[in-house]
This record gives structure tokens, C-alpha cells and sequence, in this order.
């Protein structure tokens, strides 16, 4: 796969450069994931980054015994992964982590810290192979 996107990315440079016209690497990066994964894909892509971070945040707050912190960031991670699964609904890995991230928000909510936290840790798992 990783032929692929080189070669993909290598016919644009060339081809931007036989045009005359200038590319940018970011539009050329984002060029080759739409061809790989399509638009939609590298949206699923972005807002499951976004609820990855917010869970490690959810998890670094939960250690540190704060719930109120951990729930803010677990909605936040589920409203990104919420998103990313209406753009790519047929990954296994995103609804595991929506369940778990549900959990967690319950958890903390009564401030059940540690427990939140496990379900947090399981839901970061989810999040890292839905997009590997």
C-alpha cells in the first residue's frame, strides 16, 4: 500500500511539474489519501484522531482522580468517533469504542474513576485499530 501512495504521489509531483504549476505538499498528501480511502474516508480518518486524543485525555484525567475532567473529554471522544462512524459505519473497531466510551461517560458521571478509566483505555484500543 505504501507503493501505492508513493507512486501516486510521485505521478502528481511529475505531472504538477510538466503543468507548470505549483503543488503543495499538504494538497498533495491530501490528494493521495482521497485516492486511497476517498473523502469521506479521511473525514472517518481526522475525527477518529481527534477522539483518539480526547480519550488520552480522558484516560490522563481519570488517573489523576478527576471525573468531571473525564467525562468533559470522553463526550468529547464521542461525539468525534460518533461522526467518524456515520463516514465509515462498517468498521467493528468504532462501535466498540463508542460502547466503551458510553461506559465511561456512565462511570464518571459517578465518579466511579477507576472503572471510567479501564473503559476509557479499552476504548483507546478500539480507536488506535479502527484506523490501522
Amino acid at each position: 500500500m505504501l507503493q501505492k501512495v508513493s507512486y501516486f504521489i510521485f505521478v502528481v509531483i511529475a505531472f504538477s511539474l510538466a503543468s507548470g504549476r505549483t503543488l503543495y505538499a499538504e494538497e498533495t498528501l491530501g490528494s493521495a489519501i482521497d485516492a486511497l480511502v476517498g473523502a469521506q474516508g479521511r473525514d472517518a480518518i481526522h475525527h477518529t484522531e481527534l477522539s483518539i486524543n480526547h480519550t488520552k485525555e480522558s484516560i490522563r484525567q481519570g488517573l489523576a482522580k478527576h471525573p468531571y475532567a473525564l467525562v468533559r473529554h470522553a463526550k468529547e471522544a464521542l461525539n468525534e468517533i460518533e461522526i467518524a462512524d456515520k463516514d465509515n459505519d462498517d468498521n467493528p473497531h468504532t462501535k466498540e469504542a463508542i460502547k466503551h466510551l458510553n461506559a465511561t461517560i456512565a462511570s464518571g458521571q459517578r465518579a466511579e474513576t477507576s472503572l471510567a478509566t479501564k473503559h476509557a483505555e479499552a476504548a483507546l484500543s478500539h480507536l488506535i485499530q479502527a484506523i490501522h
